[in-house]
């Protein structure tokens, strides 16, 4: 049996024109074995949007030992996450609207299993080939694949941001999948603020420099600030360091 070891580092940053920080995040080493990587962003309303996604992160921090075996045991406990979300909507109607993003992978032996819901996203570099593993739930992705509009339309498109699915909405269905580690593999978790503002050939060789996982994040973050990012913003990097 190998035992893989990972390190990683997480940073938010409330980006250039918000007034609070709703994205949350979440780096949990259960055991030498174990990592849980979290990233969530909330949206509703000012007090709404923060707090979905505190509690998406504080139903998440509860995973310990023994952990979810199968990828399809995250995504009932994303489920449970939205239940949650749903039955405190219910009691206060000053919180209809809210809801979050919540992207989550776990390492384990030689591979990291994930569930997703939403626009936050999950990348996996291996062998100089950045991944994106999650699809984004949104309005656009099926105007991309519908052939409707390009990927570079739909950047600047007028609905960019609209989610057909989070936490807090009722008919949610997260994805989920599983996927092998190698040595030297990163996982990348990010918020919208940082990938929207950030191409994918940046983010890929930035993440194949030298530099180590906090200098590449903050290297990310102030790119997206200096593209015009509009939103809050963060970023999650971990790296095997052995199998």
């Amino acid at each position: 049996m190998h035992h893989q070891s990972v390190t990683a580092f997480g940073i938010s940053h409330m980006g250039n024109h918000r007034r609070e920080n709703q994205d949350r995040y979440l780096v949990k080493k259960i055991d030498r074995e174990h990592v849980l990587l979290a990233i969530a962003d909330g949206m509703g309303g000012e007090a709404a949007g923060g707090l979905a996604s505190d509690i998406a992160i504080s139903i998440m921090e509860r995973i310990d030992n023994p952990v979810p075996a199968r990828p399809e045991d995250l995504s009932v406990i994303l489920r449970d996450a939205g239940d949650r979300i749903i039955v405190i909507t219910s009691q206060n109607e000053n919180l209809i609207g809210m809801g979050t993003t919540l992207t989550t992978v776990l390492t384990m032996n030689s591979m990291a299993i994930w569930a997703h819901v939403g626009d936050s996203r999950l990348y996996h570099l291996s062998n100089g080939n950045l991944r994106q593993i999650t699809k984004d739930h949104s309005f656009v992705r099926e105007l991309i694949e519908s052939g409707e509009i390009t990927p570079e339309e739909a950047l600047k498109h007028p609905l960019r941001h609209v989610l057909d699915q989070c936490l807090g909405s009722p008919d949610m269905e997260p994805d989920w999948g599983s996927f092998k580690l190698g040595k030297g593999d990163m996982l990348i978790l990010t918020t919208d603020g940082l990938h929207a503002c950030v191409s994918f050939e940046l983010m890929q060789s930035v993440l194949e420099s030298s530099l180590g996982l906090e200098e590449m994040a903050e290297i990310l973050i102030n790119k997206a600030m200096e593209n015009g990012n509009r939103d809050n913003l963060s970023i999650i990097l971990a790296r095997v360091e052995s199998m």
